[in-house]
């Protein structure tokens, strides 16, 4: 690739990044997502400010959210294994997340 070249640019990136305004509306989670202990004056803050976010922003966010989870499940996993080796953590999260036979399927551990 040239010099210079405006392949990722901050403004081709942002276009690959827009979203058809169809696609804007932030999916209403209350019936998928537990939120009873939320007020609903804060669950519409909530709310507005996702709104408020590009594309972009929300998937930060999402990703930001998911890496947190991740780190305190292996943590978690860690506690309760101290003599499992990464490769066993691993397997033990794949489990939870997908179920034993598919877990066993990817990490061909049958």
């Amino acid at each position: 690739m040239r010099s210079g070249s405006s392949l990722l640019s901050p403004s081709v990136l942002q276009r690959r990044c827009e979203i058809p305004e169809q696609f804007e509306k932030v999916r209403d989670t209350r019936n998928t997502v537990a939120m009873s202990d939320t007020s609903e004056k804060a669950r519409e803050v909530y709310f507005r400010r996702l709104k408020g976010m590009t594309a972009s922003e929300r998937l930060e966010l999402a990703a930001t959210l998911w890496t947190a989870g991740d780190a305190l499940q292996r943590a978690a996993l860690r506690h309760e294994n101290r003599f499992a080796d990464d490769a066993e953590i691993t397997f033990r999260i794949a489990v939870s997340r997908f179920g034993l036979e598919l877990a066993r399927k990817a990490y061909r551990k049958l």
